[in-house]
């Protein structure tokens, strides 16, 4: 308890050593600092300047002042002022003022004015300062007290006999009205007191600075003014000393300490730096004993630059000089820098840094320990810039340089030889397709993204095509060496491979990698992704060991080996990673879509709806969450995505229309997604592909499809009675059909244009029966 006292009563020592005066701004009402304009710092009671100028080159006693020509000039303080100082006895004014010229002249109109706190010509109070310079008068201060400004009944005049403010020096001017008295100081001095004065309202009324309170223009001063401010209290000796500050005064928010002082110290070895430069606001000042301490008393914002001979120069912008700065300058050391590329190798480069151009795989930095470099490094296009950080612990930094191109040697797979000849590459990624050509086996392909999915497909003559596939976002090597089958090697076939769930239904976009073994290196030689139907072909050596990896987002990746491919096609299954559990009744869920027919749909406009419900009451709360259609061009690339994320319970319909009438050959994908309240989501896909009407008309199935989606179904009923008579008839005309036979090719051709024509539920159904019917009546008309 004793310690805790005993810091408590250091820690409030501190602060008042700290700060030697705090003016409160309880009763304050405006201060205007006059460095750049007349707004006011406290309030809003902003001023109107007429004529006068803001000085430059701090000749205020605060930076800045306002500065009067004695001719015309003054400033205005709105009548908010009065009105925030109200209805009071008891007011005080204070301000810094350096009177630049005395006007003296015999006409007393030409008495120096100063400031005022309200009007000449107003029933509202008056306060009004000025000097008195006639030929053949004594100089004085006069300070004018009116209960009522525009009447001299009981006024109030005090005089100061003495020239207390020479021309050309700053003094502070404080006037206090208390009640009944009044009193005037200079610097805290007290110039002349005077009882019986009388002040109550200055609501409303505007005031002067440097210009006689009225509307004529009379008695302006040649002064200039600084820090002037308004109180609605008596300012005490305190006060007034905290505001004077040992002749340096100080400036809103009243807070005055020990002049701001500005120290160097190294930032890693932590020893004081004597001698440094400083750059304050544009002073340069030559610190030799370890210390600036700088004029600057009062709070304000700075510009600082510190430097030394053998350090980085260190910048500050707008600090607060409430407190003081001890700057950790970083010394300058010889950074050794490696080049490496992906590959681990050391590695020649250009590079710049800081406008500096280096060269080789390694060389000095002049840099500080800490700190971020960029480097900008090329070598025929591979590698883009590094960014590095240095550390502090060592002088050697390692760079390792990202790839930004593709360097591409290709290899006959039975005899490891370079192919010398030319290759073709067409390289895809998400959005374009370009190609390229690899002159006698090899070459450079530039523009690789750090963030893209590549597929690469080669071909040249003489040798199998292969394709590779490869996501830069999960980093990726500059070097790649790829192996071609000779298409003489009888022992390559082309093998397929096909990727279903466990369900046994297709996957499409999984991805299969095949290595194989060369030179004891595992080696990828195909990298696909499966089509719609889930499935790549890949021409394989029968005589080697494959390995296989195949992944897909949501099912659990596979690896699988394959010794000596004998035969032409291969089926993996891929397990679902299902990510809900739905109380395991996944089989108990009744789920409906409608993509369309069969697995081909056409160049027409569509409308799909999807649903899920159940019979079962613990399966209640499932709902159809998400309906997805996605839209592939003919290349596999994604063109738009259509969703409906409609929230509804169990029964109801999720809805998509879709106009495919100008989309022959693109891959529409189809996505089913459903819930149940705290699980998560599961989903279903289905991609089909859009034919054009020819292509619709190669099958019966074609045909069934386009009169369904043509034809009413009272058109329908009546295109099967006419080509079943008209079929009947012409089996009618037929000799050897004229027995009792004819039943059964009528009764055959009946169903089948039912089939073709009718739909397969009521009217299928009918149609069945109306055909058993006339073959009956038909074979009973025959016997």
């Amino acid at each position: 308890m004793k310690f805790e006292k005993l810091s408590t009563f250091l820690l409030m020592l501190f602060l008042l050593s700290s700060f030697a005066s705090a003016i409160t701004t309880t009763d304050l009402i405006s201060h205007y600092t006059l460095d750049t304009n007349a707004s006011d710092s406290h309030d809003t009671n902003d001023g109107t300047v007429t004529g006068a100028v803001f000085t430059t080159g701090s000749a205020g006693i605060i930076d800045e002042a306002i500065d009067f020509d004695g001719v015309n000039d003054y400033l205005v303080l709105p009548t908010s002022l009065g009105t925030d100082i109200g209805t009071t006895s008891v007011a005080s004014i204070n301000f810094w003022i350096e009177v630049d010229n005395y006007i003296a002249n015999t006409d007393h109109a030409d008495i120096n004015s100063f400031v005022s706190l309200g009007r000449l010509d107003s029933t509202k109070s008056l306060i009004y300062l000025s000097y008195d310079h006639r030929n053949g008068a004594t100089n004085r201060l006069e300070l004018l007290i009116r209960p009522t400004g525009n009447s001299a009944t009981g006024a109030v005049e005090l005089n100061g006999n003495e020239n207390y403010i020479p021309a050309g020096q700053k003094k502070m001017v404080t006037i206090v009205v208390n009640g009944s008295n009044a009193y005037l100081y200079v610097n805290n001095v007290l110039v002349t007191s005077a009882g019986g004065v009388s002040v109550t309202d200055f609501s409303g009324v505007s005031s002067f600075i440097a210009k006689r309170p009225d509307s004529n223009a009379q008695r302006y001063g040649d002064i200039k003014v600084d820090e002037l401010t308004y109180f609605a209290k008596a300012l005490t000796n305190q006060d007034r000393t905290d505001l004077l500050n040992g002749g340096t005064g100080i400036t809103y928010p009243f807070v005055s300490y020990d002049n701001f002082t500005i120290t160097a110290k190294d930032k890693y070895d932590t020893f004081i730096i004597n001698e440094f430069d400083v750059d304050l606001n544009g002073t340069i000042y030559n610190v030799t004993d370890g210390q600036l301490i700088t004029p600057i008393n009062y709070t304000t914002l700075v510009n600082i630059s510190i430097s030394k001979a053998g350090y980085f120069e260190i910048n500050y912008t707008d600090y607060n000089t409430s407190t003081n700065l001890i700057a950790e300058l970083p010394s300058l050391v010889n950074k050794e820098v490696k080049i490496y590329n992906d590959m681990g190798n050391l590695t020649s480069m250009a590079c710049i840094y800081n406008d500096d151009e280096y060269n080789g795989s390694s060389f000095n930095v002049s840099t500080y320990l800490v700190t971020n470099l960029t480097f900008f490094c090329q070598q025929n296009s591979l590698y883009k810039s590094a960014e590095i950080t240095l550390t502090d612990d060592n002088l050697t930094q390692n760079i390792t340089l990202v790839p930004q191109s593709l360097d591409i040697t290709v290899f006959n797979e039975i005899t490891l030889d370079k192919i010398e000849q030319d290759i073709d590459v067409l390289i895809q990624d998400n959005s374009t397709e370009r190609n390229f050509t690899l002159i006698n086996g090899t070459g450079i392909i530039t523009g690789i993204n750090e963030t893209d999915i590549y597929r690469l497909v080669f071909n040249t003559t003489g040798y199998e095509s292969r394709v590779l596939r490869f996501d830069t976002s999960q980093g990726f090597s500059s070097q790649l060496n790829i192996y071609l089958q000779p298409t003489t090697n009888i022992n390559v076939q082309d093998v397929t491979i096909r990727i279903v769930d466990s369900r046994g239904y297709d996957i499409d976009s999984a991805r299969i990698q095949i290595f194989v073994y060369i030179n004891g290196t595992k080696t990828k030689i195909e990298d696909q992704l499966t089509d719609i139907t889930g499935s790549i072909t890949a021409p394989l050596d029968i005589e080697k060991r494959h390995f296989f990896e195949i992944s897909k987002d949501n099912y659990a990746t596979r690896s699988f080996v394959v010794n000596n491919p004998l035969t032409t096609s291969y089926t993996f299954s891929l397990q679902d990673e299902i990510q809900t559990d739905f109380d395991n009744e996944l089989n108990r869920i009744l789920y409906s879509y409608d993509p369309g027919k069969g697995v081909l749909i056409y160049n027409r406009s569509y409308i799909f709806n999807w649903s899920v419900s159940s019979p079962d009451n613990e399966l209640s709360s499932l709902y159809a969450s998400r309906f997805i259609i996605r839209e592939y061009n003919s290349s596999g690339s994604l063109i738009q995505t259509y969703v409906n994320t409609s929230t509804n319970t169990g029964g109801e319909l999720l809805t998509l229309s879709l106009d495919l009438s100008n989309k022959i050959n693109s891959t529409i994908e189809f996505i089913f997604c459903f819930k149940k309240d705290g699980y998560s989501e599961y989903c279903l896909a289905k991609k089909l592909l859009v034919l054009g009407e020819r292509d619709r008309v190669d099958n019966l199935y074609g045909i069934r499809d386009l009169v369904e989606e043509q034809y009413s179904d009272g058109q329908r009923v009546v295109m099967w009675l006419f080509a079943w008579i008209a079929t009947s008839i012409i089996l009618a005309a037929v000799p050897f059909m004229r027995n009792v036979f004819i039943i059964f090719p009528i009764m055959l051709f009946g169903l089948f244009f039912a089939w073709l024509f009718l739909p397969i539920t009521y009217l299928g159904i009918i149609g069945l029966f109306f055909v058993l019917a006339v073959a009956v009546i038909i074979s009973r008309s025959q016997i």
